[in-house]
């Protein structure tokens, strides 16, 4: 019976580890068919410890294409956003649990400024994207301003993380400094 005990005690740690990367993976339709999501001729500069699917490279490449038309440089994926975008995707709010977007990813570890534009009911991430640059407050948001105490101002977001829940979709801009 004793030996049973660590063996039970692991297999509960195991579940406990992987049962959020299981929730958000259930969440990317397109993680699993491949085939369903068209290959986008971009490619997205991400970390390497980022892996995105087909629909959210596709979101952050039509982020991208909008900043481009606007003369801004690429947003790089930052994996503590990818990390809050997967778990915010299926809420489909900017408050979660009593907490803004900026709290979320600061208590995740991500030392600069943050916020989100949100999505519900558009059949691809590039109808989101044109959604969104309909929308003053939430191009302003791609183009890296922020409303700050009434007054918009420009942080030159240049971090992205993406999540995607069946037609549901965010994007959280950041600003990561580079240290020197």
């Amino acid at each position: 019976m004793s030996r049973l005990r660590p063996a039970a005690l692991a297999v509960l740690v195991f579940v406990a580890l992987i049962r959020p990367l299981l929730a958000a993976a259930k969440c990317e339709p397109c993680a699993k068919k491949k085939s369903t999501c068209a290959k986008s001729s971009r490619s997205v500069k991400a970390t390497p410890a980022v892996r995105l699917s087909g629909t959210e490279r596709r979101l952050v490449n039509a982020v991208n294409e909008y900043r481009e038309e606007k003369g801004l440089e690429p947003l790089k994926v930052a994996p503590i956003l990818m990390r809050e975008a997967r778990q915010a995707a299926p809420h489909f709010s900017h408050v979660i649990n009593g907490k803004w977007c900026w709290h979320r990813c600061r208590q995740r570890g991500f030392r600069g400024w943050a916020t989100d534009d949100i999505a519900n009911g558009y059949p691809t991430p590039e109808d989101a994207v044109a959604g969104w640059a309909t929308s003053d407050g939430h191009a302003r948001q791609m183009r890296g301003y922020f409303k700050m105490n009434g007054r918009w101002c420009n942080y030159k977001f240049n971090r992205i993380g993406v999540g995607v829940c069946g037609r549901k979709y965010i994007a959280i801009f950041g600003r990561q400094d580079v240290p020197r």
